[in-house]
């Protein structure tokens, strides 16, 4: 699964340590975990958020099949445009 974004976002959204979350307070602050969420259970609700959940093999699992790119293309749009409607 390859989800592309704004450098910054993909940046501290999804930097090598937010691979490997452990609590609540660091899930909620990673797009791969948030996505490998909703691909298993296919909703992100407060549930997703529990220490069962965050752990969770088949979550864990998906992981490292999550990438998120930085794209040129939504860095330009973002910039030549102040509300988007795209």
């Amino acid at each position: 699964m390859t989800i592309y974004s704004l450098a910054r976002a993909a940046d501290i959204l999804a930097d090598p340590s937010k691979y490997d979350r452990r609590s609540k307070e660091t899930a909620d602050h990673s797009l791969p975990y948030v996505i490998a969420a909703a691909i298993v259970d296919r909703q992100v609700t407060p549930v997703q958020f529990k220490s069962e959940k965050i752990m969770s093999e088949a979550i864990r699992a998906q992981l490292p099949k999550v990438k998120v790119i930085a794209d040129p293309e939504i860095e330009r749009r973002s910039r030549s445009c102040r509300r988007c409607a795209w």
